[in-house]
């Protein structure tokens, strides 16, 4: 099963009236913004590439806001697994390819940049993938946090490696330390120290 979800693929209009609220998640606030047509961002609200909130409009109203809100809510508790929100992200088409390719993968899959780039028809463009994995506006809804390194490394994360460390769990996936090189632990393998 994949998300239901809408990507546009069309710029940003620069006089685009976007709005936002923060909401309180296990893992931290996370901020949520919208635009006329979707959910146009999620990021912790500690996180570097979190945008300044000029000309943006504080609400608890918008539809937007209010179904990820909802939805994000739900997927913290265990009752969802799929998101319906219309998702409106803003990047270039090669983002959007690789941003659609992450919204495919099942709760609980994982993938590695390389098994991505092959998806996206780029077999040799695992770094080019980790960019556009990088620059994800829309954190555990377009599900980033399932890109592991191809040995099963936690590898990065924008919301920090406790964060990817603690969503990978929440989707059955356990890692015992939070290093970047920190392998996965599942039935069968042996729990590695590192």
């Amino acid at each position: 099963m994949v998300y239901s979800t809408v990507v546009s693929n069309k710029p940003a209009d620069p006089q685009e009236r976007l709005t936002y609220r923060d909401m309180p998640t296990p893992l931290g606030d996370l901020r949520l913004v919208a635009s006329p047509k979707g959910l146009r961002g999620a990021w912790f609200t500690d996180q570097a590439l979190l945008p300044l909130p000029d000309g943006w409009t504080l609400t608890d109203s918008d539809p937007f806001l209010e179904q990820a809100r909802r939805e994000l809510e739900e997927w913290f508790a265990g009752e969802r697994r799929l998101f319906d929100v219309t998702l409106d992200p803003v990047g270039t088409t090669f983002q959007h390819e690789v941003w659609h390719a992450l919204c495919a993968l099942e709760f609980g899959t994982l993938t590695s940049y390389g098994e991505l780039a092959r998806t996206v028809n780029r077999p040799k463009g695992a770094q080019a993938v980790g960019g556009a994995v990088g620059r994800n506006p829309i954190s555990i809804i377009i599900p980033c946090h399932r890109v592991i390194g191809a040995d099963t490394s936690l590898t990065g994360f924008g919301g920090g490696l406790p964060r990817k460390q603690a969503l990978l769990e929440h989707e059955g996936s356990r890692y015992l330390s939070r290093s970047a090189s920190a392998r996965r632990v599942c039935d069968g393998q042996a729990e590695l120290p590192w």
